[in-house]
């Protein structure tokens, strides 16, 4: 904006003559800026900063117990192994003395008796072979193996020895009579 040199009236840009008192406004000056206000000297009666960190408040709960980590002892590489024999001896077992009169059953029982002493005994040489001791279950499935195979081997020549049709057909007791 313009201002005029006589009167100091804001007139537009483009306007050569002051509407209030009529000067030849051809050169045109800017009012100057006038400076901040300057504070002689800022106040001095704040308190000192208190820089001192108060300790954190008590927690409401207490810390958790650090973990306890428990190393379990390796397994022996034929657990597995021996779990597997002593309960297909027991199976073996079980089919032989409740199904003794089903000839399935007993073929059934000696083939389980036979991998169970495979399995008990495969067990024992992996333990051997690392220096573990042998296991209580391999050993309960070789015996339980070998039990299953004799019973069920002398139940299987009983009914051999035996016509298996004299259980079965009842007309046939007439005809050897």
């Amino acid at each position: 904006m313009k201002y005029c040199k006589n009167c100091g009236q804001q007139i537009g840009y483009n306007i050569k003559f002051c509407t209030n008192c009529g000067n030849i406004c051809q050169s045109f000056s800017v009012p100057p800026i006038p400076p901040p206000p300057v504070h002689l000297n800022p106040p001095t009666n704040y308190p000192p900063p208190n820089y001192q960190i108060s300790p954190p408040p008590p927690p409401l709960y207490p810390p958790p117990p650090p973990p306890i980590y428990v190393f379990a002892p390796p397994v022996p590489p034929g657990r597995g192994k021996a779990i597997t024999a002593m309960i297909l001896g027991i199976i073996g077992l079980l089919m032989c003395l409740i199904l003794f009169y089903e000839m399935l059953a007993l073929i059934a029982g000696i083939a389980l008796g036979i991998v169970s002493i495979c399995l008990g005994a495969g067990s024992h040489s992996a333990n051997k072979n690392v220096g573990a001791p042998r296991s209580a279950m391999a050993t309960a499935g070789i015996v339980l193996g070998i039990i299953t195979l004799v019973i069920a081997a002398l139940l299987f020549l009983v009914f051999l020895a035996y016509d298996p049709y004299y259980y079965y057909v009842p007309e046939y007791h007439n005809l050897i009579l």
